[in-house]
């Protein structure tokens, strides 16, 4: 992730949870970040298709009372579209907005897909940054 983000000064890398020894449940990250960080103003980002998985994380509704949830939208998803599909008809849309994005259509699975299938690190390079590349190679990750 530091190398990911290190030419973007609007994101910071955490690593509460290490720290903390946190249980990896989203609700206990957010609890801890807003007890570290009391005046900030937090948020959660996710893509429109992990929207759908939210009822089956660990206690969502709390998660929900704690942070709104940001949808980086992506087709076919709209808000109208959301507030209709019976699988979103139990979530507060007051604390989920969906965020247009530029869309990119590539997903991390389908990164370590291409690794796993050694593709060209030309080809590599044209998807992610390429620090994250060079540390992929010389960890020989997802082979």
């Amino acid at each position: 992730m530091r190398l990911a983000v290190e030419n973007h000064e609007c994101f910071l890398v955490s690593e509460i949870e290490v720290e903390m020894d946190l249980s990896g449940y989203t609700l206990d990250t957010v609890r801890a970040c807003k007890q570290r960080y009391p005046r900030a103003e937090f948020s959660f980002i996710v893509g429109a298709d992990i929207l759908g998985e939210l009822k089956r994380w660990h206690n969502p509704e709390q998660i929900l009372r704690e942070v709104r949830i940001l949808v980086g939208s992506r087709p076919p998803y709209d808000k109208k579209q959301l507030v209709t599909q019976k699988q979103f008809a139990a979530f507060p849309f007051d604390r989920i907005e969906l965020v247009p994005t530029s869309l990119v259509d590539l997903s991390s699975t389908e990164v370590r897909q291409k690794i796993e299938d050694n593709i060209s690190l030309d080809e590599l390079d044209r998807l992610i940054p390429s620090k994250v590349r060079q540390y992929i190679q010389q960890r020989r990750l997802y082979r």
